[in-house]
C-alpha cells in the first residue's frame, strides 16, 4: 500500500525558505562583487601590460608584443563565468525568498 505524506515547509511561524533564500542572496551578492573586482583587476593589469614590459611578463607570462585582445579575453573569461554563476544563484535565492511555503510529497510504501 502506498501512502503519500505532504511535508509543509514555511507558511506559519518559521519562515525557513525566506531565511535560506536570504542567505543565498547575501552569499551570491558577495560572490558577484568578488567576480566583478576580479574582472576589473584583469582589465587594469591588461592596460598596464600594454605599456610596461615587466608587467606583461609577470601577469600574462608573455612578451609585450604577444599580448593580443584574444589573450585579454581569455584571461577575463573565468571571472565572467563566475559572475554569471553568482547571478544564477542570486536568482535562485530571490525565488526562494519570494516563496511563501512549499509542499514536498514524500511517498511511503508499506508491504
Amino acid at each position: 500500500m502506498k501512502r503519500v505524506i505532504l511535508l509543509k515547509i514555511g507558511k506559519t511561524r518559521l519562515h525557513l525558505l525566506k531565511m535560506v533564500g536570504l542567505l543565498v542572496i547575501i552569499g551570491s551578492a558577495f560572490g558577484f562583487l568578488s567576480s566583478v573586482s576580479d574582472i576589473l583587476v584583469v582589465l587594469k593589469q591588461a592596460s598596464l601590460a600594454s605599456t610596461s614590459t615587466n608587467a606583461a611578463l609577470t601577469f600574462f607570462k608573455l612578451p609585450q608584443n604577444m599580448i593580443t585582445p584574444d589573450v585579454i579575453l581569455g584571461r577575463t573569461m573565468e571571472p565572467i563565468a563566475g559572475m554569471m554563476l553568482w547571478l544564477g544563484l542570486l536568482l535562485i535565492g530571490a525565488i526562494l525568498y519570494k516563496l511563501e511555503g512549499a509542499l514536498l510529497p514524500i511517498e511511503e510504501v508499506e508491504e
